[in-house]
């Protein structure tokens, strides 16, 4: 059965235009026959409702409603008209803890920007080719997130779950999408063209990261002004980052989202910073901002290369560190070596 995307109608909801253009073009070249779009969560929830599209693309960090609220909306609010829509949720965030927060939202594919042409293109053949049971429990609703099927469990190990309070309802996996546009593969040469739309494209990235930097930069001012950092202080500031790594690649400015995707490591890993994490974050935050002020697309070559291993290097030291800080800690209570006051 040849494959006819001209068949499908995907629904984009993604807040930076740039990118929804982007990913636009690259669908049309792979052979979308109908795609709408929508700039935040609210607007995408409206059109959903009024497009009925076959399948969601959407961001997860956007102003009035992020991706994760738009898909519980979709999966849980009375006023769904389809809670079984397929949801591909596209994001910078690709550490596990965020991918769980994704599947237990209910998204159906995870896909981590930047991405490329042959990833967007498996995502959607994913949801076509491989749906799964969609699953409605207390706590839950949303695709099976068990892609396999139990060992060992008996014939029936399939609809065996490790959830000690049952379902409420399964409505088994349907081929609806496979018979409106078939089972085939995108060639290779389309694959190519697309991804050339990604390579090649011209948008001017520079006013979009002067905004991400500026809300980087008020998340330290905050930062700074409070007695005890905590994770929503962390938040803050992994936002804009998280943002900048997304976008930056895709738009010629590889050393910038490669500094971008250590700072977002770094941070994710933290539940509070001190002054030397703090120092950390505040000299990538203008080591972000040169590079962008001077617009220095590319990698940066050799002095990017240091930029990256000097950067690297003082995060692992820092984590060491405080690694060392915590077992010299706890080694002191349970020797209980501790001041008395």
């Amino acid at each position: 059965m040849s494959l006819k995307l001209k068949n499908l109608h995907i629904l984009i909801v993604e807040d930076i235009a740039p990118m929804r253009e982007l990913t636009s073009a690259v669908l049309k070249e792979q052979g979308v026959g109908t795609i709408s779009y929508a700039d935040n969560g609210e607007s995408g929830y409206q059109a959903f409702c009024r497009l009925r599209p076959d399948i969601i693309l959407t961001d997860w960090v956007m102003p009035t409603m992020d991706g994760l609220q738009l898909t519980q909306m979709i999966r849980t609010d009375a006023s769904s008209p389809d809670k079984t829509i397929p949801i591909i949720m596209m994001t910078g965030f690709g550490s596990p803890h965020k991918i769980s927060m994704a599947r237990n939202a209910g998204v159906t594919e995870f896909l981590v920007k930047p991405f490329s042409a042959g990833d967007i293109s498996k995502r959607i053949l994913n949801v076509i080719k491989s749906p799964r049971d969609f699953i409605i429990a207390p706590g839950f609703v949303g695709p099976d997130r068990r892609r396999k099927k139990d060992e060992g469990v008996g014939q029936d190990g399939s609809n065996k779950r490790v959830d000690p309070e049952g379902y409420a309802e399964i409505i088994k996996a349907n081929h609806v999408l496979q018979a409106k546009v078939g089972m085939g593969q995108i060639p290779d040469d389309v694959l190519a063209k697309s991804q050339s739309l990604i390579e090649k494209n011209i948008i001017n990235f520079t006013p979009i990261a002067k905004q991400f930097l500026q809300q980087f930069r008020s998340g330290l001012d905050i930062a700074h002004t409070e007695k005890y950092t905590n994770r929503k202080t962390i938040e803050r500031l992994i936002d804009p980052v998280m943002q900048i790594k997304a976008n930056a690649r895709i738009f010629k400015y590889e050393l910038l989202g490669d500094l971008a995707s250590i700072m977002l490591n770094f941070l994710e890993s933290m539940n509070e910073l001190d002054e030397d994490a703090m120092a950390i974050v505040e000299a990538h935050h203008t080591t972000l901002s040169r590079i962008v002020s001077d617009e220095l697309h590319g990698d940066g070559g050799a002095n990017g290369k240091s930029f990256e291993e000097e950067l690297q290097a003082a995060c692992k030291r820092y984590i060491q560190s405080r690694i060392t800080r915590q077992r010299n800690a706890m080694k002191k209570i349970l020797s209980g070596d501790t001041d008395k006051t």
